[in-house]
């Protein structure tokens, strides 16, 4: 299972990061979150990780803008942006994940508009940012065609039941609060430990 850390923004740590398996990173570029990496310098990041930029209705030209300051490998969608924005980027090589936020069934089984000129989905707790879960056994009602990033929530202790999960199109888990000293930056050793229990 694929480990993306979200929610990064310092580049000490995001450069110790860089020395774990982990396979994305994610920065904010959100201005009301308290991880918002919008001061973060071009040329800053380390090639490995790919990382990602989460968005939330920002302009196109926004994204564009980050996409090439940061040399984004993927964008990570929050609001209602339509399927013609999403297939914009698109065109242009970048990945798109389209979240989600999920309370019940009903909702993973209205995946259909979201899975429109998209590459992945990530399924979000239903108030993004509480660090709260949601019910993972709602994933069974998942039968879309995209695969998915698993978020909200996850925390150190939820290896052992993130290895028990089968369904055929979890493609990744996505992580940031719960792994955290303070907003934004993120217990490298807590993610190591996490990491090496997943892959036990």
């Amino acid at each position: 299972m694929k480990v993306k850390v979200c929610g990064m923004r310092d580049p000490d740590n995001i450069r110790q990061l860089a020395a774990l398996p982990v396979d994305l990173v994610g920065l904010i570029f959100h201005e009301p979150s308290p991880r918002h990496a919008g001061g973060l310098a071009a040329g800053l990041l380390p090639p490995s990780p790919p990382a990602v930029g989460v968005f939330v209705d920002a302009p196109l030209e926004v994204v564009l803008e980050r996409v090439g300051r940061h040399a984004l490998h993927a964008v990570q969608l929050h609001g209602d942006e339509p399927p013609a924005y999403r297939e914009a980027l698109r065109r242009r090589g970048i990945k798109v994940i389209k979240a989600l936020h999920v309370a019940t069934a009903a909702d993973l089984r209205a995946t259909a508009p979201a899975e429109e000129s998209s590459d992945y989905l990530l399924f979000d707790a239903a108030t993004p940012g509480s660090g709260k879960k949601f019910d993972w056994g709602l994933l069974r009602a998942y039968a879309g065609r995209l695969p998915f990033f698993l978020g909200g929530g996850v925390g150190p202790g939820d290896a052992a039941a993130l290895c028990r999960l089968r369904h055929p199109l979890l493609h990744a888990v996505d992580v940031n609060s719960r792994f955290e000293t303070a907003p934004g930056l993120k217990n490298i050793q807590a993610i190591e430990q996490f990491i090496i229990t997943l892959n036990a």
